[in-house]
């Protein structure tokens, strides 16, 4: 049998580790990780193996040779990244013949029985066999949703918890039969889980998945590269070669000392330390929870917690590093340094007594930016505008929240430290996130909307489409990007608030008359402003007036002396029903967004494109390209409620009652269920198969909203009150609470 290891990742994630040795050698438990995926092919009778490389490819080639484990080796190295199905296609010729071939990741670490799964594979007549597993936290991977036969009939790649809708996740490992090898083009970045699988299913292959049971780990950053060697030092995984050295316990806990390594009188080693061949541990020196890399060297009295030394490495006398940090190939510390939390130091870089640094990823949540605890200090700040500096080679819009003192020194922060860097920032001064969306499509440049809270700056980011930033962006914001070299700009844009009005004042239409007062709100009275620019007398008044509306960040409500006429959720149908009325067939909504409201535009004949605000499937990332302006009151209040301004005849209040009252009538409500951390991706599943056409169930970042709708409050009502409760038997069942 045949399989192909997928070993030309970079690896950004784990530098600086990576800077000096490809990610299938970073070392676990002192064994480059493919060491563990090829004695697992020679085990479960595979023999012959292709490597697909590109970076650092003859290390690889070095290392292995012709053959390992019994295994005969091969190598295709790839000139240009051709992704994970690309690099395979080079292989066509060599596996045409096959029955099926095997193909696994060679960054990850996993005991899984490989002859079960290829009599799956077997057994369903599949095209391809997903192996998955079940992890807690799925964020960092491909979820995947299969039916009762395991046909899988859906994907979701690293989604943020409002889009986790299981806790079965992609493995990376996958059976695949030669036939589906001629759907791949030729000499193009082709991806299996993000670009092929999706288009298998379109076109009608059969995709199966495969659950596996067994340990798995996929090396994908510094955390994770911790956890897989502490799992592999307390024996959770099978292996399937002799160790280099050996597993001592001690009052403290687990440590494995390879061959070769020494470790003088006096040194003091607590729990969960990794010695690589030939380190050298000086007398005196501390270390806990730490692993060093070959031939690297602890000097007298030095302190190491958690951290992570790479190969060569030099640590003086009474040098200090703390958890987190990691010291790259051939780096020295003097003497007396002392590394922060979190710190990275550069490949050969000397670190002098007094230098200290921490250096952290960038990341971007359902509220907003966090580093490391939620919210931004002012020198992240300046961070993350150099790294959208290096990542944005166009314009940066920047809006600051109005009446925000420090969220407009904390945009001025931004925009100095953007310009610094080489950017060109375009400065919209105060406004709304809904004004900063709209000011992103308007100038066609991404544009930042900040926030302050406690002291700390929230950044919410939008594409050039006027929508929240893809995942892909802020993946790769996360990172540091190539510094500019070009001078930055800064622009000062003092009309976005009139060009907003105006663009409210075209969906309430020209020449309007009548009458409507406003409840005084920051996006009431850019409304107010609108409104009167099309014709409308617009004043403060009160919900006893003819027509009175109230508008807030996130909804609207509209009122005739005293009755409440319509809600959010209502005024949408409102507006659709208006636009169909007039014509429109084709409607673009959010996939979040009620059925109730979409079936009945369906009953009327309109054709609905979803799509969600990270795109999770290619149908959803086109209908998301043509969404930007066609959705905008989905999210937009203001927007909203200027076209429910401009369906309305503003002149004659009883007709408006009569118009609404053919808008249908539901009720929503929700409550939440808060899950333990260690169930949440289990209880997300679990939560999703009770979802019916009257009842949602939404992921997200602060637990399980259960979205119930009926014609009646209290059936709704009941509705999820029904679910939180078998939600919560459940967990207790498994022991959560």
């Amino acid at each position: 049998m045949k399989a192909v290891v997928l070993a030309g990742g970079r690896g950004e994630r784990l530098r600086p580790i990576t800077d000096t040795r490809p990610k299938p050698l970073v070392p676990v438990l002192a064994r480059p990780v493919m060491d563990y995926i090829l004695s697992l092919l020679a085990h479960h009778g595979y023999d012959k193996a292709y490597l697909t490389t590109h970076y650092l490819a003859e290390q690889i080639r070095s290392r292995y040779g012709s053959s390992a484990f019994g295994l005969s080796l091969a190598y295709s190295e790839e000139k240009e990244p051709l992704g994970t199905a690309g690099g395979v296609k080079l292989l066509e010729k060599e596996l045409k013949d096959e029955e099926f071939f095997l193909v696994i990741a060679g960054d990850s670490i996993c005991d899984f029985d490989l002859t079960r799964a290829a009599a799956f594979h077997r057994e369903k007549g599949a095209d391809v066999t997903i192996v998955l597993s079940s992890v807690k936290t799925p964020l960092e991977y491909g979820v995947v949703l299969a039916d009762s036969l395991e046909r899988i009939f859906a994907f979701s790649e690293k989604p943020d918890w409002s889009e986790t809708f299981s806790d079965l996740v992609n493995t990376g490992t996958y059976l695949v039969s030669p036939r589906v090898l001629k759907e791949i083009p030729q000499g193009k970045k082709f991806d299996f889980a993000k670009d092929l699988f999706p288009d298998l299913l379109q076109r009608g292959f059969s995709l199966f998945g495969y659950k596996a049971e067994g340990y798995w780990c996929d090396i994908g950053k510094i955390s994770t590269l911790y956890r897989c060697n502490y799992d592999m030092l307390s024996g959770k995984a099978k292996t399937y070669f002799p160790r280099e050295g050996r597993k001592v316990l001690s009052s403290e806990g687990y440590h494995f000392i390879s061959d070769g390594a020494s470790v003088e009188e006096g040194a003091v080693l607590y729990q969960n330390n990794i010695l690589s061949p030939r380190a050298k541990i000086a007398k005196n020196a501390q270390l806990s929870d730490s692993v060093i890399m070959e031939d690297a060297k602890i000097g007298e009295g030095a302190v190491v917690k958690g951290a992570i030394v790479c190969e060569n490495a030099t640590l003086s006398s009474q040098s200090v590093v703390l958890p987190g940090s990691v010291i790259g190939a051939g780096a020295r510390l003097e003497k007396g340094a002392c590394l922060p939390e979190n710190a990275r130091v550069a490949p050969r870089e000397v670190i002098p007594a007094t230098a200290g640094f921490s250096s952290q990823e960038i990341a971007f949540t359902e509220g907003g930016t966090f580093f490391g605890e939620e919210g931004l200090e002012e020198e992240r700040v300046m961070e993350l505008a150099a790294r959208s500096a290096a990542f944005f080679k166009g314009k940066i819009g920047v809006v600051a929240r109005a009446g925000d003192a420090a969220a407009r020194r904390f945009a001025a922060l931004f925009e100095s430290g953007a310009v610094a860097a080489g950017g060109e920032v375009l400065s919209f001064g105060e406004g709304s996130g809904a004004m900063a969306s709209f000011a992103a499509m308007q100038f066609a440049c991404p544009c930042f909307f900040v926030e302050s809270r406690c002291g700390k700056a929230y950044f919410f980011g939008f594409e050039k489409d006027s929508l929240p930033f893809l995942r892909e962006t802020t993946i790769s914001l996360s990172r540091e990007g190539k510094k500019q070299e070009k001078e930055g700009f800064l622009w000062q844009v003092a009309d976005l608030e009139e060009q907003y009005i105006e663009a409210l004042s075209q969906e309430i239409g020209k020449k309007k008359t009548g009458a409507v007062s406003i409840r005084p709100s920051f996006h009431a009275c850019l409304l107010e402003k609108a409104a009167i620019k099309s014709g409308v007398r617009a004043y403060h008044g009160t919900r006893e007036d003819d027509v009175h509306l109230e508008v807030f960040e996130g909804g609207m409500k509209l009122f005739s002396r005293g009755v409440r006429l319509l809600d959010t959720e209502r005024a949408k149908l409102f507006a659709l029903l208006g636009q169909q009325e007039s014509g429109k067939k084709q409607f673009y909504i959010p996939t979040k967004e009620s059925p109730f409201l979409c079936r009945e535009l369906e009953k009327r004949g309109a054709v609905l494109h979803r799509f969600s605000l990270s795109h999770t499937t290619k149908e959803e990332n086109e209908a998301r390209q043509e969404a930007g302006r066609e959705a905008r009151l989905f999210w937009d209040s203001a927007f909203l409620a200027a076209q429910v301004l401009n369906g309305l005849d503003l002149v004659h209040v009883d007709k408006i009652r009569e118009k609404i009252r053919n808008v249908p009538v539901w009720f929503q409500t929700s409550l939440f269920y808060l899950p333990q951390e260690e169930n949440r991706a289990g209880m997300i599943r679990t939560a999703l198969s009770f979802e019916n056409e009257n009842v949602r169930i939404l992921p997200g970042y602060f637990g399980i909203k259960i979205l119930s709708e009926a014609t009646k409050f209290e059936a709704a009502l009941d509705q999820a009150f029904e679910i939180r409760g078998k939600l919560n038997e459940i967990e207790k069942g498994i022991g959560g609470k």
